[in-house]
């Protein structure tokens, strides 16, 4: 299909729009988190204006086309392919911050980085995601995990309002306060909002800084390094923090040492502590982790106290956009440390089977407390399951060879059938799906007969790409 020709029929001068050459690289054409499901989009649009949207979604449906908007490009489930109208929309990246209704709204291209900055700056946090780089609606359209889980409860239930384009190009703004058709819209965007609309702006709410009591506001953070041979102390010690207060999130991880470190490669286990509150506290709650063991066992312990700026730091390894990337994760009521080792001795021998995969796979574990995520769901809404569910796992397979995806795939399996001790189906959320998954890890049966209905209300000739209608 020869598109070029048409271009100008539809968009405005204005609007930046791109042909891809057939022989074109992908990462020369766009920027992807992950290179899995990705190749040269029909057409890219980077839209100045809603007029810019709508005319993208005019000129989708005459040439049949699914639209795909993007903000951070994280989303590793999305297909991109010659089907695809990429809707980019980095030129949405304003941020309006209002102090006296306590919320901030935010561009449909905003990141993660970008809101934490422009909030703090005001000396306020939101509910942001656990990586600078990811776009904030998406973040939110699959509920909206965050470091402030144990506190607030996941970032949509803290969702005000939401502006949108829809299927047949219309603006709607919808909100709380929204009845109908459009109160189950606002609905379905909260933890089930993928291939509903264009999201030009969203408004969530905002919480002072000083209000933690933190001291200089400053978040506290203890962060300990151990060796292989130190796997069960530290999976025994991340165990004993499985039920923590409301402002303490701990974090296990399981890493490479980084190439500018003295044994680049080498197999790492960081168990971190990040406290929003006063210093004191955080060191009589984490006590344990004072210990004159963990110091015996641990080639590395500090602690700090970080600004809510670097609330993100720690993963800004992961964020590097390009190579093969999947998911796979599940959140869990519990955890054993021998189910931790077997999965950390797993990890270290998919590094040995897929060379290529070695340096940068991953697996992370957090947990926070759930009575906030409990109490928020109070009135049914969201498309959000496990709120009763306080650790989140999550093993990322990232491998620079097509060919290793077959054995990514088998490591995937193999680490969730590890760590859920009663063989059930994992707990997923949307936002960290991978391809061929099994929706029911995601959605109840009513909840995907629902989102269909809402679809085919608000897009009814199916123009954006949805994992409930299009599949995964």
């Amino acid at each position: 299909m020869n598109l070029t020709g048409l271009v100008n029929e539809y968009f405005l001068p204005t609007c930046e729009v791109k042909i891809p050459d057939p022989n074109a690289e992908v990462h020369q054409v766009i920027s992807r988190w992950s290179d899995l499901n990705v190749s040269l989009p029909a057409i890219v649009v980077v839209p100045a204006t809603e007029s810019d949207i709508v005319a993208s979604i005019r000129f989708a449906t005459d040439h049949k086309l699914k639209v795909i908007p993007t903000g951070g490009g994280h989303g590793s489930f999305v297909p991109i392919n010659s089907n695809t109208l990429y809707l980019d929309l980095n030129k949405f990246t304003s941020i309006s911050l209002n102090e006296e209704s306590k919320s901030v709204q935010f561009g449909g291209g905003v990141t993660a980085g970008q809101l934490v900055k422009a909030c703090a700056e005001r000396g306020y946090y939101t509910l942001y995601p656990n990586a600078n780089g990811v776009g904030m609606v998406g973040a939110i359209l699959g509920g909206g995990n965050n470091p402030f889980n144990g506190m607030h409860g996941i970032a949509s239930d803290h969702l005000i309002s939401i502006r949108l384009v829809t299927g047949i190009g219309n603006i709607v703004i919808i909100s709380r306060e929204s009845d109908s058709n459009e109160a189950r819209l606002f609905n379905a965007f909260c933890g089930g909002g993928h291939g509903l609309g264009v999201v030009t702006a969203a408004e969530i709410r905002i919480f002072p800084i000083k209000d933690l009591g933190m001291d200089n506001e400053r978040i506290w953070m203890r962060k300990l390094v151990f060796p292989p041979p130190a796997i069960d102390f530290a999976a025994r010690l991340f165990v004993s923090l499985l039920h923590p207060s409301s402002k303490m999130l701990p974090m296990l991880v399981f890493a490479r040492a980084p190439p500018n470190s003295p044994v680049p490669g080498a197999p790492v286990i960081m168990l971190t502590v990040q406290y929003y509150g006063r210093a004191a506290t955080a060191e009589n709650e984490a006590a344990i982790l004072f210990d004159p063991e963990v110091d015996v066992k641990a080639i590395m312990s500090e602690t700090t106290q970080i600004p809510v700026t670097s609330i993100n730091d720690i993963a800004e390894r992961l964020g590097f956009h390009g190579g093969y990337k999947e998911f796979y994760h599940c959140f869990l009521k519990d955890v054993t440390a021998t189910a931790l080792k077997r999965a950390y001795q797993r990890w270290i021998k998919f590094g040995v089977e897929c060379e290529d995969a070695l340096p940068a796979s991953s697996v992370v574990l957090a947990v926070w407390n759930t009575d906030a995520m409990l109490e928020n769901d109070s009135n049914g809404n969201g498309f959000f399951r496990w709120r009763d569910r306080g650790i989140f796992f999550q093993t990322t397979a990232w491998f620079d060879r097509y060919a290793s995806k077959a054995k990514a795939e088998s490591f995937g399996r193999d680490m969730l059938r590890l760590i859920i001790a009663d063989g059930s189906k994992p707990a997923a959320f949307t936002n960290h799906m991978r391809y061929r998954i099994d929706l029911k890890e995601i959605y109840t049966e009513e909840m995907v007969q629902e989102l269909a209905r809402i679809k085919m209300h608000w897009d009814p000739q199916s123009i954006f790409w949805s994992p409930v209608v299009d599949g995964v």
